[in-house]
């Protein structure tokens, strides 16, 4: 067991390189979560959110709405749905007053976000798993002229933890070639327990910083009312005002009883609404939906060469998913699910079966 111990001589010499100021993943407990029940304390989301909507009243445009919308997120995550990485779980239909107002608020900035859906409806919905499906992730490279990033992710990593990500890739490169040069399907399976450890602690540096951003999506079609509504604003028009009066009120009298009826859904009667309105007034402008935007994550080109790395060496390990989609999403949350099932799988077949047992060749030929 030469190998083996060198090994653990060199991830001891690991803990003590990363125990002074590295960041622990959020799985790991590291990100700050809150139970509903204690007391909530000053939210730096809140004043986000209040700047936000201030600058979004002076200047109405896609970087005012992609800030506040980012606020909006960063609230509902933290507050609505505290203890989902813990549980793993979260029902949706929120109670809380204030989660409420602000999930209704990102939706009508931005309909179908995927937090806000998520909220609204749950993690395991089938609505948030299909609104996170929307999202693409972009590489953030070095130099980049890209307009409107998040200055923490143009900075980039500190010097501290650019060496902290050095030193733990020398020891898997290291690692590697023990893994390669191992004859036992036992050393094997040891190395790949301490490239799990390794790379979890090397993805939580390499990937702490993260953002998201919204771009206004020129592929999806422009938004208009109804064609119903359009022919009666037409129709309206074309009669001289002082004798429409007539056609007007048999109009609103037809509209009126089908808005009323029980028999009439929830999506006719938004359509009916604003028929109502136009029969009254043909010249009225109707209240524009909010313009398709794209949701993009953004990550480090470190963090993604590491993830690509990490999940071809160990692929259930659920922080490659978590740092590339995000710790909110219900890809990570199925992630993790999976994780400790396996993990679970493993610890029963140890009890069960105790000493050593015949294994299948390892498939993986290098990390």
């Amino acid at each position: 067991m030469r190998f083996r111990y060198v090994t653990c001589l060199s991830l001891a010499a690991l803990v003590a390189f990363t125990m002074c100021g590295s960041a622990e993943t959020p799985a790991a407990g590291a990100e700050t979560t809150h139970t509903q029940e204690s007391e909530k304390p000053f939210d730096l989301n809140e004043i986000k959110i209040e700047m936000a909507e201030s600058r979004l009243r002076l200047r109405h445009n896609s970087r005012t709405v992609s800030d506040l919308v980012t606020a909006l997120e960063g609230y509902l995550n933290s507050w609505c749905m505290p203890k989902l990485l813990q549980t793993l779980s979260y029902p949706g239909s929120p109670t809380d007053p204030n989660c409420i107002t602000r999930t209704a608020r990102i939706l009508e900035l931005n309909p179908g976000n995927p937090v806000g859906v998520c909220v609204r409806d749950g993690i395991a919905a089938k609505s948030c798993v299909e609104a996170y499906h929307n999202q693409t992730v972009e590489v953030f490279y070095s130099g980049s002229s890209r307009e409107g990033v998040d200055p923490a992710l143009r900075a980039g990593l500190s010097a501290t933890d650019s060496e902290k990500v050095t030193k733990l890739e020398e020891i898997l490169n290291d690692l590697n070639r023990k893994y390669q040069e191992s004859t036992t399907e036992e050393d094997k399976r040891a190395f790949i327990k301490d490239a799990t450890l390794l790379y979890e602690q090397v993805l939580s540096v390499a990937c702490k910083i993260s953002s998201v951003s919204f771009e206004l999506d020129t592929d999806a079609p422009e938004t208009s009312e109804p064609s119903e509504v359009a022919q009666a604003r037409e129709r309206l028009l074309q009669i001289p005002p002082a004798i429409r009066g007539d056609y007007q009120r048999e109009m609103l009298d037809k509209a009126q009883k089908e808005f009323t009826s029980s028999d009439t859904s929830k999506e006719r009667k938004e359509v009916l609404g604003l028929l109502l309105k136009v029969i009254e007034d043909p010249t009225v402008a109707l209240p524009r939906k909010a313009p398709a935007m794209k949701r993009s994550r953004m990550v480090l080109s470190k963090c993604f060469d590491l993830i690509k790395q990490a999940s071809k060496a160990v692929p259930d390990l659920p922080h490659t998913t978590c740092h590339r989609e995000g710790w909110h999403t219900p890809q990570c949350v199925t992630a993790i699910k999976k994780w400790r099932i396996l993990k679970q799988q493993e610890e029963n077949t140890v009890r069960v079966k105790p000493g050593p047992k015949p294994t299948p060749q390892s498939v993986i030929t290098h990390f």
